[in-house]
């Protein structure tokens, strides 16, 4: 069993170059932005989602450690709903 905390506004993802930029600048970025954002007096919601597999689909694993929910031998449920905010 894996747990994931998703937001529920949606995952973003920056390229390579982005992120080697935003390092020099700020290696705490995404940190310092979920911070001004709370700070601004929003809230930020994420879904707790839990990731199962069938024990004996280890076996067919390419890998020791679990694959992601595309790999078909799993599923994610979403058992919470959380939201932060100062």
């Amino acid at each position: 069993m894996k747990y994931h905390w998703y937001p529920l506004a949606g995952i973003q993802y920056i390229d390579r170059q982005e992120a080697a930029r935003l390092a020099g600048e700020n290696p705490d970025y995404a940190g310092q932005e979920l911070y001004n954002h709370l700070a601004s007096g929003k809230t930020a919601e994420y879904g707790l989602y839990v990731q199962l597999m069938n024990p004996q689909d280890e076996a067919n694993l390419p890998m020791t450690r679990w694959m992601t929910p595309r790999c078909g031998m799993s599923c994610n449920i979403l058992i919470s709903r959380s939201g932060v905010s100062c």
